[in-house]
């Protein structure tokens, strides 16, 4: 489907639907084996689906009656450039809610600006669900994109919930999963489960409120990753009486944050108690480069629950496991190697008394490395004047070259095979070893059992 291509069913103004189930079409009530037809929904099975420049999957309600529900279920789903598959309540519609949007795939891509999910209200009635099964990868990239319910401020109704399952889920390029409300209703959740959860470079996964108390954003999985200005946030953004949301982390391994920093996870309020923040029973997470803090900041990478004054702050709760909020630099250690079980022992195994004796080895330095920052430099490591003070040039002769040596051919180098005594008691090395008489030396290198029956 591309190029503002449409495929929608509606109630138009004036009309209305004789569903009155949540889900206009009966979608869900169908699903759960109710007997209500499927109609006024928009249905899809195929092994692929791509929606692109513009395309738009639309089951929405401008009339009284609930919109009808959108279901995809494909191998790859592919959402790009300002696509969407949107349920809504539309202004004008009385006694209406938006239907929910279900995908089931292997893959699900939404990929450049403005494209994704959405579902909401700006009528009578509550904005629907969403719904996303994935096998394996779900990738969000794009300013604008993402997954979205939302319950606008000319709404008389609820935003509603997002629920997320894949192996893995990444959000790039300031995309999102989002859940806003606007108006008096209660504001949705959001529960997200997959192995990896990262979120880069300005991108959020967020449960927002301005006139109620926030909703909550729901986590579990085995990693946690955050990097340049990544945000997982629950806030209350008025200056009324409202309480932040929580956050739930049922996190098995590591939560990680990047050290471009800014990269936090928070339950705030501006006008009253701030949210909390829970490590779910059961999950003991690391901390690598975020820690838990009284007060967010743009320098680092912070965990809070603040509210609108110190005394209304929210509570952090839970356990984690070897917190390391900095990975500073590890100084390797000298010895890896025991060097001195590399040196070969000339006497056998137990005699060491004769051993220690004989002698010793003993290592120092650390093998031709330059000395770190905090050890003394020695007299050997100070570098010479290897030039001279500026002043008048000096005029150096010319020195005449020497001529070369000539050069002489070298006599054969034989090998000594004998030696014997000159006539006035020098010794005399001969090529000829058929004269010589065997020779037996007045000392002996001492052994080491000679050494210990010396002692005794």
């Amino acid at each position: 489907v591309a190029n503002n291509a449409v495929i929608s069913s509606e109630i138009l103004a004036g009309g209305q639907s004789n569903n009155q189930s949540q889900f206009g079409g009966g979608i869900l009530t169908n699903l759960l084996g109710g007997d209500v037809d499927v109609t006024g929904s928009v249905l899809l099975f195929a092994d692929s689906l791509t929606l692109r420049d513009g395309s738009r999957l639309d089951a929405s309600t401008f009339g009284n009656g609930n919109a009808g529900g959108v279901l995809v279920s494909a191998r790859n789903v592919n959402i790009e450039n300002r696509s969407v598959i949107f349920s809504r309540v539309e202004p004008g519609a009385v006694n209406a809610n938006a239907g929910g949007i279900f995908v089931v795939a292997e893959n699900f891509r939404i990929i450049g600006d403005a494209a994704g999910l959405t579902t909401g209200t700006s009528g009578q009635g509550n904005a629907g669900i969403i719904l996303a099964a994935i096998e394996e990868d779900l990738l969000v990239d794009g300013f604008g994109s993402g997954i979205f319910s939302k319950a606008s401020s000319d709404s008389v109704g609820d935003s509603g919930l997002i629920s997320i399952r894949a192996n893995r889920i990444g959000l790039n390029n300031g995309a999102a999963i989002t859940v806003e409300h606007e108006s008096t209703g209660r504001a949705g959740n959001a529960f997200i489960n997959a192995g990896v959860i990262a979120v880069n470079n300005q991108s959020t996964i967020t449960a927002e409120t301005v006139s109620s108390d926030g909703g909550n954003v729901n986590l579990e999985g085995f990693f946690i990753v955050l990097g340049n200005d990544g945000q997982i946030t629950t806030t209350a953004r008025t200056q009324s009486n409202n309480t932040g949301g929580d956050i739930n982390l049922a996190i098995q391994d590591i939560i990680f944050g990047t050290p471009s920093r800014n990269n936090d996870i928070r339950a705030d309020s501006e006008g009253g108690e701030g949210g909390n923040v829970r490590f779910v029973m059961g999950t003991s997470p690391a901390l690598r480069n975020i820690a838990i803090r009284d007060r967010p900041s743009p320098l680092s990478n912070d965990i809070t629950a603040t509210g609108r004054t110190p005394d209304q702050a929210g509570t952090i709760s839970g356990s984690t496991a070897n917190s390391d909020p900095v990975q500073e630099a590890v100084e390797l250690p000298v010895d890896l190697i025991d060097a001195s079980r590399l040196i070969a022992q000339g006497c056998a195994a137990g005699n060491l008394t004769a051993a220690r004796e004989i002698g010793e080895l003993t290592v120092t330095g650390r093998g031709g490395l330059q000395p770190t920052p905090s050890e003394q430099i020695g007299e050997a490591s100070l570098a010479t004047d290897i030039g001279e003070l500026p002043g008048e040039p000096t005029a150096i002769a010319p020195h005449p070259t020497p001529p070369p040596p000539p050069v002489t051919a070298a006599a054969p180098v034989i090998e000594a095979q004998s030696w014997q005594y000159g006539p006035d008691g020098e010794v005399i090395l001969t090529a000829d070893a058929s004269s010589v008489l065997p020779y037996s030396p007045a000392f002996t290198t001492p052994t080491c059992n000679d050494w210990q029956t010396s002692r005794s």
